[in-house]
């Protein structure tokens, strides 16, 4: 994922960067205005790493969007608790590429 930045860049897009270990509360300060790429990692057995977007973090939810959903069905917009996300997050290293101000 660190690569991913110089792909935007390089599509014109700007202002993206890599970080490594966020905390929930940069998450969600990230998320105030901009969507932000975090990488996931489920606790089955051999889980890889798996990019979300996450839209926002209030309330105790994490509003996401997953382009490869439960199931391996379509893409869905959902949101979760803050600390069920927090688990997958964790073992992703909380990486993550936000995306600067206009």
């Amino acid at each position: 994922m660190k690569k991913i930045p110089d792909v935007f860049e390089f599509a014109g897009i700007k202002n993206a960067s890599y970080e490594d270990t966020m905390t929930i509360r940069q998450l969600a300060e990230q998320t105030a205005n901009n969507s932000a790429i975090v990488g996931v990692k489920g606790a089955q057995p051999g889980a890889g790493l798996h990019a979300i977007v996450v839209d926002g973090v209030e309330d105790g939810m994490v509003k996401i969007r997953d382009p490869w959903s439960i199931g391996n069905g379509p893409a869905q917009s959902y949101s979760i608790k803050e600390a069920d996300f927090l688990k997958d997050w964790n073992r992703g290293n909380s990486i993550g590429i936000i995306f600067g101000g206009n």
